[in-house]
């Protein structure tokens, strides 16, 4: 598996510009510049990026927080965890969920 960080949603749009077309995208809303909000707005407007399954991976439980990203069509909702084993546990499950089970056109 290869991954990429981005520090802004400005800085994954460009990644992925410059040929890299990521299986999935994992994103947090609270991002410098436009944010996780603005990057599912440009991801859903091209044909070729709105398939790729994009995770917003959030601190924020709030229930508007949620209806939105999935009205900016998010492919899942995930509350960041408290603690490393939660971390440990997302990690565990987006492998076996994301990489290994869902197939995707990419």
């Amino acid at each position: 598996v290869e991954l990429k960080f981005a520090n802004s949603a400005e800085d994954a749009l460009e990644h992925i510009s410059s040929g890299f077309l990521p299986t999935t995208i994992v994103t947090d809303l609270s991002m410098p510049g436009m944010g996780g909000f603005g990057l599912l707005d440009r991801l859903k407007q091209s044909e070729v990026l709105r398939r790729i399954p994009t995770i917003v991976f959030s601190g924020s439980s709030l229930s508007e927080d949620i209806q939105k990203a999935y009205d900016k069509f998010a492919n899942s909702y995930v509350v960041k965890p408290s603690g490393l084993d939660g971390y440990e546990t997302f990690a565990r499950h987006f492998r076996d969920y994301w990489l290994e089970t869902n197939r995707s056109i990419n």
